[in-house]
């Protein structure tokens, strides 16, 4: 079952359908490249950087190479890149550490087993 993560479709795979009309829902993975620095970086250095960033994604070029590839342009402030951190590093905070647990418990029965 082919589906993409994102709440909406895909303006370049516009016939492939998001997971929750695939019939999954609750599933949001969004890939998303980010510029991240040095601790009390100054917020001049950043909002330049951050301007830098936004004019040069707006050049058709740097557009259409990277839709070319399936990313979808989107720029953002540094306090929503901020946020989108956040954000997503506390909604797989939950599930990796869940995981982690079950590779333990999983872990310990082969051991018991005589696994490896």
């Amino acid at each position: 079952m082919p589906g993409r993560s994102p709440a909406h479709r895909s303006a370049t795979l516009p016939d492939v359908p998001t997971l929750a009309e695939a019939g999954v829902p609750g599933i949001d993975v969004v890939q998303w490249i980010g510029l991240v620095g040095p601790p009390k970086l100054s917020p001049l250095v950043v909002r330049s950087v951050n301007a830098a960033i936004v004019k040069s994604m707006q050049a058709p070029a740097a557009c259409e190479a990277l839709e070319s590839v399936g990313f979808e342009v989107v720029t953002s402030t540094p306090e929503q890149m901020a946020a989108r951190f956040r954000d997503t590093t506390a909604g797989w905070s939950r599930p990796l550490k869940e995981l982690d647990a079950q590779l333990r418990i999983a872990s310990n029965r082969c051991m018991r087993a005589g696994g490896v």
